[in-house]
């Protein structure tokens, strides 16, 4: 089994051929799509897809409801991420999957198994 120290050697790479603009992913085009307020959106997550997720409507529009709820949880998760992670944080220096902020990515995760038990 792998670890996420194992992957150093390779996570550069990888990272590289992920952000190629002449690659096949497309992590280019999403980036130009719009400047980053700071807040998640919609188009956001819909912008995934270009990441080759298949998210629909039914998996978007829950997130942006008001109210509470198993997707607005994980909404507010996804959003701490990315307002408690910096910048100029690396991943490639993690040695733990306890460590920030692979931890706060982990809690994020962890909030879709109640929307993947059909507990939203």
């Amino acid at each position: 089994m792998a670890t996420i120290a194992s992957l150093a050697r390779c996570a550069d790479s990888h990272l590289d051929a992920y952000t190629d603009p002449a690659g096949s992913y497309a992590f280019r085009t999403y980036d130009q799509l719009y400047n980053f307020s700071g807040g998640l959106t919609p188009l956001d997550v819909f912008a995934a897809n270009l990441l080759s997720l298949r998210l629909g409507h039914g998996d978007v529009v829950p997130l942006f409801r008001q109210g509470s709820s198993a997707y607005t949880a994980l909404r507010d998760s996804m959003q701490h991420v990315l307002d408690a992670t910096d910048d100029n944080a690396s991943f490639c220096a993690i040695t733990s999957i306890d460590a920030q902020p692979f931890r706060l990515v982990r809690d994020a995760n962890q909030r879709t198994e109640a929307i993947l038990d059909g507990r939203p």
